[in-house]
């Protein structure tokens, strides 16, 4: 019929698509943060330590990145 609304379904934001960049960097600095917190120096770390530390702080901040990205539009608050 002409005079039906002609409604399109939206596309979904997806929260698995976040910034990787921002996730970089945020991370990074958390690392130098915890660093700075236990008085580490890089040359001290092992590479087990650095993969250990790596691995703790992107836990710590994928749930705070998606959150701040998510925020950033009236579209991704609502949804």
């Amino acid at each position: 019929s002409s005079h039906g609304l002609r409604l399109q379904e939206r596309p979904l934001y997806k929260l698995e698509r976040f910034d990787v960049g921002e996730l970089f960097h945020a991370s990074l600095k958390r690392a130098v943060e915890r660093m700075n917190d236990d008085r580490l120096e890089w040359s001290g770390l092992t590479e087990t330590d650095s993969m250990q530390l790596a691995s703790e702080v992107v836990e710590e901040m994928v749930p705070i990145t998606r959150s701040n990205i998510l925020m950033r539009t009236a579209r991704y608050r609502y949804m």
